[in-house]
Formats: structure tokens, C-alpha cells, sequence
């Protein structure tokens, strides 16, 4: 659940990022209006793909997951049941989101790279610097991925810290500070927003303590450079 509501900011913040940057604003026609009816769509649109598939797999799975990922734990569990082309149509659609969610998830680095080169070469950024930004990236998550493997084991760590405050606290208190003295006269969404907030403050050190408690009781980390393994 909480992995669904992460995907609904960070998409919604993407959606936000190319809109801002295409959509003409004037005072007679103000952009916001069409951009807030957007990501209202976009958020019940991608809310409606998440939220059945997080409740449906937990209720499938529970806790039988395999640290190796999703991949795995299908072929594990289900390899000697259902035919082959149904397994590889599974194995197709999980590497096509995996594609498509690292291109949503890096497109604010995509449009900080190239708001950089806008800024200090005072031109529009070319197709060819723009596919280089892009290919560095991933290269260099590559890696990173192969260099320094047992940095998965601090994802959730890493999640509680980053993704929790994305998630339930920023943008409570974003929004406190934006209506500034008149978010109290809002009565009703000013205790709500107060509320998600302090959850939000409160879930990153209960979870990452329960993160690192995980790591230390169990012994699951081990340093090891350039020596990636499947865990199956």
C-alpha cells in the first residue's frame, strides 16, 4: 500500500514537471486550473491501477515474497504449474514496467540536466544532449547497481528516509506554508493536513528503526564490490 501511494506522488509529480514546462499560462487563462484537473485524473487513473494490484498481491502472496524480487518468487512458486508462455507473457510485462517506471521515476532528473544546460548555454537543448543525459544515467546507475550490490539491502531504509516524507509529510507542509496564516481559517483541512504531517514525521523513524533493526538481527548485510548476486 504504502509502495502505491509512493508510485501515485512520484507519477503525479512527474505529470506536473512536463506540464509546467509546455502548458501557457496568461492572466485571463491560467495554467493551474487545467494542470489541477490533470493530475486529478492522472492521480484516480494510476490510484485505480495500484491500489487493486497491491491488495490482490498481498492478499495472493502475503509474506512469501523472495528477497530476489518478483521474478523469482513467480518462477519458485508457480514455474512448474502454469505453461511456459504464460510465465514468459509475466516475465515481458514485469521487465516492460520495470522500463517504463525507471523513465517516470528519473524524468526530474532528465529536466534538471537539461534546465542546467538551458541555463548556462542560453539555447534550447538538442535531441543529441539530451539522449546523452538520458544514456549517462543509465549507465551510471548500471553502475552503481553492479558496483555496490549490497546497497539493496538499505532499500528500505533508504524508502523511509526519501519516499515516506514524499509521500505523507511534504505535502502537508507544503501546503501549510503556502496558505501561510490563512490555513488556519480553512478549519477543518488545516487539522488534516497537521495531522498527515506529524503520521508522515512520526512513520520515517518508526519504520526506519524497524529498517535497521531487520538488517542488524538478521545479518543480511555484507560489503561486496563488483560481485552481484541472484538470490533465488
Amino acid at each position: 500500500m504504502n509502495q502505491s501511494l509512493e508510485d501515485v506522488t512520484i507519477d503525479t509529480w512527474s505529470l506536473l514537471n512536463q506540464l509546467s514546462a509546455t502548458m501557457p499560462s496568461t492572466m485571463e487563462q491560467p495554467a493551474h486550473v487545467p494542470m489541477w484537473r490533470g493530475a486529478l485524473a492522472a492521480n484516480v487513473m494510476v490510484g485505480l491501477c495500484y491500489f487493486p494490484l497491491a491488495i490482490g498481491g498481498y492478499w495472493a502472496y502475503g509474506n512469501k515474497m523472495l528477497p530476489a524480487g518478483i521474478l523469482n518468487t513467480i518462477y519458485s512458486l508457480h514455474g512448474k504449474e502454469i505453461p511456459g508462455a504464460v510465465l514468459g507473457l509475466i516475465y515481458l510485462m514485469v521487465a516492460l514496467n520495470s522500463v517504463s517506471s525507471f523513465q517516470i521515476y528519473s524524468m526530474p532528473v532528465y529536466d534538471s540536466l537539461e534546465t542546467s544546460y538551458t541555463s548556462r548555454k542560453m539555447r534550447p537543448c538538442p535531441r543529441g544532449v539530451r539522449l546523452g543525459f538520458r544514456l549517462f544515467f543509465v549507465m551510471f546507475n548500471l553502475f552503481a547497481a553492479v558496483a555496490f550490490p549490497f546497497v539493496s539491502t538499505f532499500a528500505g531504509v533508504m524508502g523511509a528516509i526519501s519516499s515516506i516524507p514524499l509521500t505523507f509529510g511534504y505535502p502537508c507542509i507544503m501546503w501549510l506554508c503556502i496558505k501561510g496564516s490563512d490555513a488556519k481559517k480553512l478549519g477543518f483541512l488545516w487539522y488534516v493536513n497537521w495531522f498527515l504531517g506529524c503520521v508522515g514525521i512520526v512513520l520515517v523513524f518508526c519504520v526506519t528503526a524497524a529498517c535497521l533493526s531487520t538488517i542488524l538481527h538478521t545479518h543480511s548485510f555484507r560489503f561486496n564490490f563488483f560481485k552481484p548476486q541472484i538470490l533465488i
